[in-house]
C-alpha cells in the first residue's frame, strides 16, 4: 500500500511520509519486536480476563497462573529461532547481525522480568495453598503418595483444622470414585452438603467454605467502588453517609434489583416515604444508568 502512495500520490509531502512508513516497517529491529510481542500479548490478555472472572476459585487460578508462566517460558526458549526467522526474510549486515544478538538477549530478559514479576504478585500463597489438595488432576497422584507437606502448611495457617481428621477425610476424597469425578471446588462442597455428608467431612467442608470464599482478586472489590462516582455527584455532594450506602447498595446489586417483581411501583412508594425526593430521578440517576 505504501508502495502504491509512493509511486502514484503527487504530493512529494504524502510520499515522502509513505516511503518513510515503509522503511519503518521493514526495518528488521521493528519486525523482531513486533513478532516477539505479538507472542506475549495473547497470554497477558487471557490471564487478565481469568483473573477479572466472578467465578474464579483458588484452584483454577493457580492452573491458570502455571499455564501463564509455560507459556512464557515457550517463548522464552523459541526466541532465537524467532531471531533467525528474521534474520532469514531480511538480511542484514554483518555488524546488524550483532545487534540481533543484543535483541534477543534483551528479549529474554523481558520474558525473564514477566515471570519473576508474576510469581512476585502472587508470591503471597499460603491462603491457597488449600488448593492443592483438591487438585482433582493430583488425586491419583496423592492417593498413592499423600501430600504431607501440603497438609502441614495448610493446618499451619489454619491452626482451627484437626490435621488427623483432615488427612482421613483426604484420603476417602482420592480413593472415591464417585468424589473423584466431582470438578471444582465449589461443586465438591455442593455435593457433600447437598448429600448430608458434613458431619462426615467436617473438616473438609471447612476448608472448602475457605477456599470457595477467599477473593482470587480485587476486580469487584474495584468494580464496586467505581460505582460512587455515579451517585455521589458534584451536585448531591452534600449527601449523608446512610442514603449513599442504601443508594450504592442498590446500583451494586441492580441485577437482583431488575428480578423484584413490580420493582418500579415499589421503589416510588419507598422513596416518597422516606427520602421525600422524586422517586423517578432516584429510579434514573441509581439503578439503572450504572454500567462496569
Amino acid at each position: 500500500m505504501f508502495e502504491e502512495i509512493e509511486t502514484r500520490c503527487e504530493k512529494s509531502v504524502t510520499s515522502n511520509e509513505a516511503s518513510g512508513l515503509r522503511r519503518a516497517l521493514e526495518d528488521p529491529e521493528f519486525i523482531f519486536w513486533l513478532k516477539f510481542f505479538r507472542r506475549i500479548l495473547p497470554h497477558v490478555d487471557i490471564l487478565y480476563n481469568q483473573l477479572q472472572s466472578k467465578n474464579k476459585d483458588s484452584v483454577q487460578l493457580q492452573k491458570d497462573l502455571l499455564i501463564f508462566e509455560k507459556s512464557v517460558s515457550d517463548i522464552r526458549n523459541q526466541i532465537d529461532s524467532l531471531k533467525n526467522i528474521v534474520e532469514s526474510e531480511y538480511p542484514t549486515s554483518k555488524r546488524r547481525r550483532m545487534d540481533d544478538n543484543f535483541r534477543s538477549v534483551i528479549a529474554k530478559e523481558v520474558c525473564d522480568i514477566i515471570t519473576v514479576q508474576i510469581k512476585e504478585r502472587f508470591s503471597y500463597r499460603g491462603h491457597l495453598q488449600a488448593a492443592d489438595l483438591f487438585n482433582k488432576d493430583k488425586y491419583s497422584e496423592f492417593s498413592k503418595i499423600f501430600p504431607v507437606t501440603v497438609l502441614n502448611d495448610v493446618c499451619a495457617f489454619y491452626p482451627m483444622l484437626s490435621k488427623s481428621r483432615l488427612r482421613t477425610e483426604l484420603e476417602v476424597i482420592y480413593s472415591s470414585e464417585d468424589l473423584k469425578e466431582i470438578v471444582g471446588t465449589m461443586n465438591l462442597l455442593l455435593f457433600i452438603t447437598e448429600n448430608n455428608l458434613s458431619e462426615t467431612f467436617i473438616e473438609s467442608s471447612k476448608i472448602l467454605k475457605i477456599i470457595v470464599t477467599t477473593p482470587m482478586t480485587t476486580a469487584e472489590t474495584e468494580r464496586t467502588f467505581s460505582t460512587l462516582k455515579y451517585i455521589k455527584t458534584f451536585l448531591r455532594n452534600t449527601m449523608l453517609d446512610d442514603r449513599l450506602n442504601a443508594l450504592a447498595m442498590m446500583s451494586i446489586n441492580r441485577n437482583l434489583v431488575h428480578e423484584i417483581n413490580n420493582f418500579d411501583d415499589k421503589l416510588f412508594v419507598f422513596a416518597n416515604l422516606n427520602f421525600k425526593i422524586p422517586s423517578k430521578l432516584l429510579l434514573k440517576t441509581v439503578v439503572y444508568p450504572v454500567k462496569e
